[in-house]
């Protein structure tokens, strides 16, 4: 009987203790579930709330912008990208003209000084004097703006227009491919002396020197484009050629024994150059000498013999 009692017993601790290790990992289980689900339904609630007053907050701002924007003028826009540096438009003007003149030294004061009067100035000029004429041609530089201004009053006058030819190149678009590809040669140079900064062996600064110094050839390059075509277009350039004849003015009128003379003259100096031709063809006239020679003594003998 007590060992009966004894199994029952134990047999009843064991059910005990079975059904309270069972009850408490179900209870650990459920637990577990209901604190993961709750973490990710709160998570997701709160993932979705956040996103839907975000894009509400945006909205309302948006909104309130729009509104102050037609209210107030001065609230900035928004931004705009930056804008493509304006470069003026480049011409260069160009003249050339030939004018016959009655009284020359008379229209070159009245040239140089309306090529003062206008701002301008003589860049090269080259005056020639000869029996018949006399003629001068003057390179002109003169500001853009007054150029045409120069011209009309460089031709006015007694001046007899023989040609006028007016040209006008437009270089804006080579400036601005120059003006752009000198920019970017700078910012290249820039980002290579950075890398400089950064290099440590022989071989590397030697290597980004030789960049540097093909990239500044080339900035060099562009910058004397540049220089030119501003020169060029600020300044424009007149071509004239002024002259005067004294063929009417400075004939002579010869009579008979100015001809007799001038006749005597004119042979002297033909008497004169044949004796010089006659220097140039001497080897000529020695074989020609010699060869008669030959046939003279040849000529002869036949002669004696007959």
């Amino acid at each position: 009987m007590k060992t009966k009692k004894k199994n029952i017993l134990s047999k009843l601790l064991l059910i005990f203790v079975f059904s309270i290790v069972f009850f408490g990992c179900s209870q650990n289980k459920s637990s577990e579930k209901s604190l993961f689900a709750g973490t990710n339904s709160d998570a997701i609630e709160q993932t979705e709330a956040y996103f839907e007053n975000d894009d509400l907050l945006d909205t309302k701002i948006a909104d309130e912008n729009q509104k102050l924007k037609k209210t107030d003028p001065k609230i900035p826009t928004e931004p705009k990208e930056d804008k493509i540096e304006k470069i003026e438009q480049k011409l260069i003007k160009t003249a050339n003209i030939e004018c016959e003149l009655e009284n020359y030294e008379k229209s070159k004061a009245e040239i140089y000084y309306e090529i003062k009067k206008w701002g301008g100035y003589i860049s090269d000029e080259k005056e020639y004097n000869t029996d018949w004429q006399i003629y001068n041609n003057l390179q002109i530089r003169v500001p853009v703006e007054k150029f045409d201004s120069l011209v009309a009053n460089l031709i006015k006058g007694d001046k007899i227009i023989k040609s006028k030819q007016i040209s006008v190149q437009d270089v804006t678009a080579q400036y601005v491919d120059v003006y752009s590809r000198l920019k970017n040669k700078k910012k290249e140079e820039e980002q290579y002396l950075e890398i400089l900064k950064k290099a440590y062996t022989i071989r590397d600064i030697l290597e980004v020197n030789n960049y540097i110094y093909a990239i500044r050839e080339e900035i060099e390059a562009s910058e004397g484009t540049l220089k030119y075509l501003d020169d060029q277009a600020s300044f424009s350039t007149i071509y004239l050629n002024i002259y005067q004849n004294f063929e009417v003015k400075q004939e002579r009128k010869f009579g008979f024994f100015d001809k007799i003379l001038r006749g005597l003259e004119t042979g002297w100096y033909g008497f004169l150059s044949f004796l010089v031709g006659l220097t140039y063809v001497w080897p000529i006239l020695l074989i020609i000498s010699i060869i008669a020679f030959i046939i003279y003594i040849k000529v002869k003998k036949n002669k004696q013999k007959k």
